[in-house]
């Protein structure tokens, strides 16, 4: 089964939005935000694939503006990011 992907994307906090395209269920070109990014596949060269938290994958085509190099590079810290903030405590007053 091939990758879905999302183009003209954009960062929101440890997710993505973006229009899909090749979902077997959503329309192409539909608007969707992502769960939370957990990880960052780069193990093809040239191709960025995000696997979210509840497991869907997406290929990262290009981004909503500017270049794809310094987004990716953003997206390359959301999966730090979403696990210290799962292993922050809590602070209660």
């Amino acid at each position: 089964m091939s990758v879905p992907i999302l183009e003209q994307w954009w960062v929101e906090g440890t997710s993505i939005s973006g229009n899909i395209h090749g979902h077997p269920k959503r329309k192409d070109g539909k608007t969707i935000t992502t769960s939370y990014i957990e990880s960052v596949d780069e193990s093809q060269e040239g191709v960025f694939i995000i696997i979210t938290h509840s497991g869907s994958k997406y290929r990262l085509g290009a981004p909503y503006h500017g270049k794809r190099s310094e987004h990716l590079e953003a997206v390359r810290l959301i999966p730090g990011f979403y696990k210290t903030l799962l292993e922050t405590p809590t602070i209660v007053e």
